[in-house]
Formats: C-alpha cells, sequence, structure tokens
C-alpha cells in the first residue's frame, strides 16, 4: 500500500503528465550557452534593435544572483537589463537574501552576507564555511540541542512581492522559444511598468508554489522548466515556469496569455510540479509552502527564518 507521500508524488506525475509537455534545461555545463541569434538581434522586451538601443551587455537569461553564470540570452537590450535588473531582480535578491547566505549561492560579487535589522549580527561565508556572530542582545542564531537544530532568525530587507513574480515571469519569458513570446505580449507590457503605482491590476491570483528540500545542496545545478499546455480546451494556464537551484523551488503560471482567455473567472485546480527528491532526503521532509506574491506595496519588517540539522556540535576553547 503506498504511503501518503508516495500518492501525493504520482498525482502531481499524473497531473503534468497528461496536461502538459515539459521543455527542460539543466545548467550543469561550464562553458557559456546563448539564447538567440547574436546577428541581428532583436530586445523581445522592448521590441528595438540597433542602433535604436544596445547589446554590449551580457544579460544573464536566469538572474546570476542565484548563481548563473553560463546561460545568456540575446534577447534582451542593455536598456532592458539595466531596468529589470532594478525593478525586478533586486525585489527577488531580497526576498532570497537568507536563502542564498544559508545556501552558499554565489551572484556576481560571491555569496551575500546576511545581516540583523540592528546590524549587530550578521552571517557570512568565509574561507568555505558560513560565519555567525549573534548579538547576545538580539540573537540572530539559537541552538535547539534536543533536535540538534540551529535555528536563524532574521528579517527581510523591504521588498515589493508582485516585483518578485514578475521577476520569475520574466526568467521564463528569457528562455521562451521566440515563436512563443507572440502569444504573451500583454505579460510582456505588464513587466514593462516600471513604477509599482503603476500597475493597476486587482488580483490575488499571483501565487508561487514553493519548496524548500532540507540537505547539503540538492539541487547542484540549477534547472528550469517551461512547461505547455498540451490542448486548448483545457481550464488551465497554457504556461507554467518551475525552476529549481540548490535547497529551493519555484513554480508560477505565466499570466495574460492570448491563449488563456477561456480560463478567466474559472475555477482551475493546480497541483505542485513534482520534487525529485520528494520523501527521499535523509535530512528530512521536502517542505512546500503555497506563497502569494500579489500585493504590489512594499512589505516590511517581513520574517525570514531557517531551521538547520546538524550531526553534532562542537566546542572549540
Amino acid at each position: 500500500m503506498k504511503d501518503n507521500f508516495s500518492e501525493t508524488m504520482q498525482k502531481q506525475i499524473d497531473f503534468y503528465e497528461t496536461n502538459y509537455v515539459l521543455s527542460i534545461i539543466h545548467l550543469n555545463f561550464s562553458h557559456k550557452k546563448y539564447l538567440g541569434n547574436r546577428n541581428n538581434r532583436i530586445c523581445r522586451f522592448c521590441g528595438l534593435t540597433n542602433p535604436d538601443t544596445t547589446f554590449k551587455m551580457e544579460a544573464h537569461a536566469l538572474p546570476e544572483l542565484i548563481g548563473n553564470k553560463v546561460l545568456i540570452s540575446n534577447y534582451e537590450c542593455d536598456i532592458c537589463n539595466k531596468n529589470f535588473s532594478r525593478t525586478l531582480e533586486d525585489h527577488f535578491a531580497k526576498f532570497t537574501g537568507l536563502y542564498r547566505t544559508m545556501s552558499q549561492i554565489g551572484g556576481k560579487k560571491g555569496v551575500p552576507s546576511f545581516k540583523s535589522k540592528d546590524k549587530k549580527s550578521r552571517i557570512d561565508f568565509e574561507n568555505g564555511a558560513i560565519s555567525i556572530q549573534s548579538n547576545i542582545d538580539n540573537e540572530i542564531a539559537t541552538f535547539d540541542e534536543d533536535k540538534n537544530q540551529l535555528k536563524i532568525h532574521g528579517y527581510r530587507q523591504p521588498y515589493i512581492p508582485r516585483s518578485v513574480y514578475k521577476c520569475l515571469v520574466k526568467m521564463a519569458l528569457s528562455i521562451m522559444p521566440e515563436e512563443e513570446i507572440i502569444n504573451f505580449k500583454d505579460t510582456v507590457s505588464w513587466l514593462n511598468i516600471e513604477k509599482p503605482e503603476d500597475d493597476k491590476i486587482k488580483t490575488d491570483s499571483f501565487v508561487c508554489f514553493h519548496s524548500f528540500t532540507p540537505g547539503g545542496n540538492p539541487f547542484p545545478w540549477i534547472t528550469v522548466v517551461l512547461l505547455k499546455r498540451k490542448r486548448d480546451d483545457l481550464i488551465l494556464p497554457y504556461m507554467s515556469f518551475f525552476i529549481a537551484f540548490s535547497n529551493y523551488t519555484f513554480q508560477i503560471f505565466i499570466p495574460f496569455s492570448i491563449r488563456d482567455k477561456h480560463i478567466l473567472n474559472k475555477k482551475i485546480d493546480l497541483v505542485f510540479f513534482p520534487n525529485i527528491h520528494h520523501n527521499t532526503s535523509k535530512w528530512g521532509n521536502v517542505r512546500y509552502q503555497l506563497l502569494n506574491f500579489s500585493k504590489n506595496q512594499i512589505v516590511e519588517n517581513e520574517k525570514s527564518d531557517m531551521t538547520m540539522h546538524y550531526d553534532k556540535k562542537i566546542r572549540k576553547l
């Protein structure tokens, strides 16, 4: 008899095998790969080409802050690259700050440090190891001796949830085949709204399926999956995007496709994309969470805590 975990996993597999076609990219290569032709380049986000814009900068198809140094986009001009870095990636960086420090995810400037709100406690990656300086008046780390757990207590920097969602959508559009972009013209226009107050869409449906897999780097390289609906009569989003890196997965459904008009105001039943480590990690079960990134105002003082297991604790004199 299958346990509940196995039944859940099989349900997820059946759902996506029945309804979606998968395109998978594993970034397990050491040399750079370029999406799109280097000649006659047209930015898929603003529609401009030379000489109305330039393509001098190297545009990462996925943010460098999550460790991508090899998948490069020829579809993104310098102006859009700078704008998206400021308006979208910055918020994704703030949301994932503690994640990237504790999982030792190196970006352009290496593994980021994480600081407490009062700046008296901090976590750094130094000489190949995590270093924690915890002020006794406001401890950023505590030990649960009975459970062999290290608990990190922190707060995210102020961020805008909808900008985090947009950053994930932008990743999806960056790796999308050229012939599919025509189905997401409204999505591209939405991404190009620079000021949050100018984004007038009222919704609470920008949700993200998120998971955390315990252990040492269970996803050793970035994996992205683009999922395309098999038939247009299905009451499901036309495309979904899934990304896994280090200990984390994020999955979103790409909004505003012209292929999704028939599902507007319809009840849609969705499930998490299967996590290959589901119920197999010796460090504990995968933890799943549904995140709502619909809010379009700055969120402050949001807790960002983590619990890590250890085999033994050694005191050094």
